[in-house]
């Protein structure tokens, strides 16, 4: 089927007139006409219904129509698409984050996107996860990767997945034998946890305010790194993502369960709401998004 006869019925089809089709598509009216009945003659069937006042579709012209549609969505989507790849070579992409999502979480993901697309510069803005939240309300980044949720009503949110938090104690500790614990179990426990502006510091004080205590944190640090090792030297216990812990789980730490799935909380991508989101954002939150597609807890 010749595409631009099929441009030319699908013209037609909308402006429901012969002549107001001709200068949609700047041809004039007999040729409008031609291109019509070749295209009949080709399938075989009418596809106008002609009267003095209007220009109707047959059935076979409904049913051309929507197949018309279709391509030309489809035409016009793979123009988008290669269109992008001309913005995608060159650029700048900047993401808001959580320094734990930054460590643990977005490397992997930031390594898939820059050998896709070496010619974007990445910048990478860090903070507590309110304050990269407000980063993409106030414009300062493009998105951003936060614990949910945020109430900005200026931001969309997406979530990615569940995070898990867990107890991590020395490998000779009394709990190393321990998989599962609860909260109420830690009371008498020494702590080493993050500063309390931290969501994760307040995600554990919750916690532990639902049973009407509070953990003896007897150091208090602002860096996930250095409180591993002062675990791993049996300083005290700790809470952490899950996911911090990956490479150090059952060498030099120990890790043990505290929170059920639906108690843990959940990382997601937040964006501003309504506005004209970028190509580099776009690509790089459906990336993102198809990493974490079939991942049910990080």
């Amino acid at each position: 089927m010749n595409l631009e006869r099929l441009q030319i019925f699908y013209a037609v089809a909308i402006e429901k007139s012969f002549s107001k089709a001709a200068k949609r598509v700047d041809k004039t009216q007999s040729a409008i006409s031609q291109s019509i009945r070749l295209l009949e003659s080709e399938i075989g069937n009418t596809l106008f219904i002609r009267n003095n006042r209007t220009v109707l579709l047959s059935e076979a012209g409904k049913i051309l129509y929507q197949y018309a549609i279709s391509i030309f969505e489809s035409i016009d989507e793979a123009q988008i698409r290669i269109d992008s790849l001309k913005q995608m070579q060159e650029g700048e992409l900047t993401i808001s984050s959580s320094i734990t999502s930054a460590c643990y979480m977005l490397p992997e993901i930031l390594k898939k996107f820059k050998d896709k697309y070496p010619g974007i510069k990445i910048i990478l803005k860090n903070g507590l996860s309110d304050q990269a939240a407000d980063m993409v309300a106030n414009k300062e980044s493009d998105l951003g990767i936060v614990m949910l949720p945020i109430t900005n009503p200026k931001l969309d949110c997406y979530p990615l997945a569940v995070r898990e938090d867990v107890i991590i104690t020395s490998m000779n500790h009394e709990l190393s034998r321990v998989k599962e614990i609860s909260v109420s179990d830690l009371q008498d426990y020494e702590f080493i946890l993050l500063d309390k502006e931290a969501h994760t510091r307040q995600y554990i004080n919750n916690h532990f305010d639902s049973i009407g205590a509070k953990p003896r944190v007897v150091m208090e640090v602002g860096n996930m790194e250095i409180i591993k090792q002062m675990v791993t030297l049996n300083f005290g216990i700790s809470v952490i993502p899950r996911i911090a812990v990956k490479e150090e789980e059952g060498k030099t730490l120990n890790v043990i369960r505290i929170f059920k799935k639906e108690e843990c909380r959940k990382v997601g991508v937040v964006v501003m709401k309504r506005g004209n989101m970028k190509m580099t954002t776009k690509i790089f939150i459906e990336m993102i998004r198809e990493h974490f597609k079939n991942v049910d807890m990080i």
